[in-house]
């Protein structure tokens, strides 16, 4: 593991560097990452400070992949000319720091300034993720159980004015409620193409559907533009069943199927 002592990971002093990817590096004593030129930044399994959030400051960044993170998910400041983005988060181990909600170990007053239930009162309070990818075309985000960060930021969700292709995993199709997925379908009006990979980490899938939505009873919470949704996983369960009843709530007709399959002919006539 490479591990950079600096505080400020500032690049300003290299302008001609657009690409830069960290892989395996311990960034725990870097408060702030900034760069004006950079365009593409691959930040995969690094280690961030436990205690104190990390700032990428990278105004003209075209491409992101922030690919778990270890310690607290650093924030994302304003990224207008982004193109695309992956990001994957973990969940952290209680006993180390982390993006961790007291409430949710123990009935600590909590401190985490990320849930509803805080007692620390943070009038500065924003968006960690989120806002950061709002001007994004193309967006892939894999959550965790915990989702301690996205339910966080979903209570700032901004409007993904640009987005285009959105690809989740099963942890925003939680079957309580579906919030977090109903949450960013409507702050989505330009989306295309959604997809779905469920309970399974891929790339393969054992099952493909695909479907669209009926344009003369098309729900107004969703993108009048989206034509296309895809979900893959490896088997037709139940987890899977309640995801697709859901999305029927919007007025999903799936259309194909790659394996023939009773369960989604039953659910296709309903």
């Amino acid at each position: 593991m490479v591990e950079l002592n600096s505080t400020c990971l500032n690049l300003s002093s290299c302008p001609a560097l657009k690409h830069l990817k960290l892989v395996d590096c311990d960034l725990s004593m870097v408060k702030q990452i900034s760069s004006k030129s950079l365009k593409h930044l691959n930040l995969s399994i690094c280690l961030f400070d436990e205690n104190c959030r990390t700032c990428i400051c990278t105004p003209s960044l075209v491409s992101l992949c922030l690919d778990e993170p270890c310690g607290m998910t650093p924030m994302l400041d304003s990224m207008p000319s982004l193109l695309e983005a992956f990001v994957e988060t973990v969940d952290d181990d209680p006993s180390v720091g982390g993006d961790i909600c007291d409430r949710r170990m123990s009935d600590l007053d909590c401190s985490c300034r990320l849930c509803d239930n805080s007692d620390i009162i943070d009038s500065g309070r924003r968006s960690v993720l989120l806002e950061g990818l709002s001007q994004a075309k193309s967006l892939v985000l894999i959550s965790t159980p915990n989702k301690i960060i996205i339910e966080s930021d979903l209570r700032w969700c901004p409007i993904f004015g640009k987005l285009k292709t959105l690809l989740l995993n099963d942890c925003w199709c939680e079957l309580e409620d579906f919030n977090a997925l109903a949450c960013i379908l409507e702050h989505s009006p330009v989306l295309e193409k959604l997809t779905f990979g469920l309970f399974s980490r891929g790339p393969k899938f054992e099952v493909e559907m695909k479907g669209s939505f009926n344009l003369m009873e098309r729900s107004d919470k969703i993108s009048e533009r989206l034509s296309i949704v895809e979900v893959k996983c490896q088997d037709v369960d139940e987890r899977v069943l309640e995801v697709l009843k859901f999305l029927a709530t919007f007025n999903l007709r799936m259309l194909t199927c790659n394996l023939p399959h009773a369960s989604i002919r039953k659910f296709a006539r309903k």
